[in-house]
């Protein structure tokens, strides 16, 4: 019973930690200018490849990938700005 309560609460406390990282994350996103935060939602969250996002946009796929290599520098950035090394220290 007690081992039960212990998976319970390391349970909860890891839910509590990926909400706190999802905010983090949000809240530096927010600070991306729009091509970078667009290149990182359609890479991250819908999954398209640097080509589609480029046919999409009307630019070259070197654009998106410059736009996304240029985002990832910003949240790296505003999460050591928060005590995180490295967005890769969150995944």
């Amino acid at each position: 019973p007690s081992e039960d309560i212990a998976s319970s609460a390391s349970g909860d406390k890891g839910q509590v930690i990926a909400s706190d990282i999802r905010q983090l994350l949000a809240e530096c996103r927010s600070g991306l200018p729009p091509k970078q935060e667009t290149a990182v939602q359609l890479y991250l969250d819908e999954e398209m490849t640097f080509d589609e996002i480029g046919d999409c946009l009307g630019v070259s796929h070197q654009a998106v990938q410059k736009n996304y290599a240029a985002a990832l520098s910003r949240l790296n950035n505003c999460l050591k700005t928060r005590g995180f090394s490295q967005l890769r220290e969150l995944m």
